[in-house]
């Protein structure tokens, strides 16, 4: 680690050194664009075929249904370690849930606010070789409060197509409804405009049209 000496340094130094690096992506915007236009128009089959592409992972179907699959087997060690987690996280996040607030602004009239969440919700959880289960209770333990009534859940499938028994045991526990085996842009445009099998979950924040120049892209 390279370190230096604030009396040293000069002011252009000094605000060289805190400023943020800058990244163009452009040349990663034009190749995205590509996936995500094709996930729009093809669906399930373009989910495949950049599964099978990028992650060599052949896939018969690319949603299951958490309902349907039976729960994993895990050391009781592990198991216990989820457990904890869960039941902290989902503490912490249940005392953030906000209060119906009603006022009288005056005599005969009242007004209230009421907090509703989403209908549903997409999530994106790093798997394949860098699985993060911890990722899956963060995201899904606040979208269970929240009482969303479709979560889907994104993560890229091992070499086999199967899903990975921790990521899976946490999604239970925390009310995922859908795992969509993928990853990359893929996953994000086939959660984002839904497919013949995975349900369309709400990203209004993720700009898809990243071609104009105009807009925040992904």
């Amino acid at each position: 680690m390279k370190s230096y000496k604030l009396s040293d340094l000069t002011q252009r130094e000094v605000e060289s050194l805190k400023a943020r690096p800058r990244i163009d992506f452009t040349s990663v915007f034009s190749v995205v664009q590509l996936i995500v236009d094709d996930v729009r128009v093809r669906g399930d089959d373009a989910v495949k075929e950049y599964t099978s592409r990028f992650d060599k992972v052949r896939l018969e179907n690319i949603i299951e249904n958490v309902n349907d699959l039976p729960d994993p087997e895990l050391d009781e060690a592990v198991r216990e370690s989820f457990d904890v987690a869960y039941n902290n996280i989902y503490a912490f996040h249940a005392a953030q849930k906000p209060v119906e607030k009603v006022v009288e602004n005056m005599k005969g009239v009242r007004c209230k606010r009421v907090a509703r969440s989403i209908a549903s919700v997409g999530l994106y959880v790093p798997g394949g070789t860098a699985v993060l289960p911890s990722t899956a209770l963060m995201l899904a333990v606040p979208a269970q409060i929240a009482g969303c009534k479709t979560i889907v859940l994104a993560t890229p499938p091992p070499s086999d197509g199967s899903i990975c028994n921790e990521v899976l045991y946490c999604a239970k526990k925390a009310g995922v409804t859908h795992i969509l085996k993928a990853g990359g842009a893929q996953a994000i445009a086939a959660m984002a405009w839904g497919t013949q099998s995975c349900p369309k979950v709400p990203l209004e924040e993720v700009n898809l049209e990243l071609g104009d120049k105009d807009k925040d892209g992904l």
